[in-house]
C-alpha cells in the first residue's frame, strides 16, 4: 500500500484501538505514526537510532512511535523493539 494510504488508515483506527500488525509473531496494535523521507522497500524493517520504521508500497517509510502489544500496556515503539531485541536480532513484520 502507498504510504499515505496506510498513514490514514492508521489514524483512522487510533480511536478504535488502533491498526494491528504482527511483529515477530507478536500481535501489537499502532497508535501512532509518523511519514518519513526515508526510502525503503515494502515490508522492509529499520531501526535507528531507537527509533522504528516500515517500508510502505510506494518506496517510502513510516515511522512507528506508540505501540500497543495484546495483554500489554501501550509502550513507545523503541521500548517495544529493545524487548524484541532480547529475543531475536531479527525483526519481522507480516500482516
Amino acid at each position: 500500500e502507498a504510504l499515505d494510504k496506510i498513514y490514514d488508515y492508521i489514524r483512522a483506527l487510533t480511536f478504535y484501538n488502533g491498526a494491528y500488525t504482527y511483529i515477530n509473531g507478536i500481535e501489537v496494535r499502532i497508535l501512532e505514526t509518523r511519514i518519513t523521507s526515508m526510502s525503503m522497500w515494502p515490508k522492509e524493517t529499520d531501526l535507528y537510532k531507537q527509533r522504528f520504521y516500515i517500508g510502505a508500497g510506494d518506496h517510502r517509510a513510516v515511522e512507528i512511535l506508540t505501540v500497543k502489544p495484546v495483554g500489554k500496556k501501550e509502550m513507545s515503539a523503541a521500548d517495544f523493539i529493545n524487548g524484541l531485541k532480547n529475543k531475536t536480532d531479527k525483526i519481522e513484520v507480516t500482516d
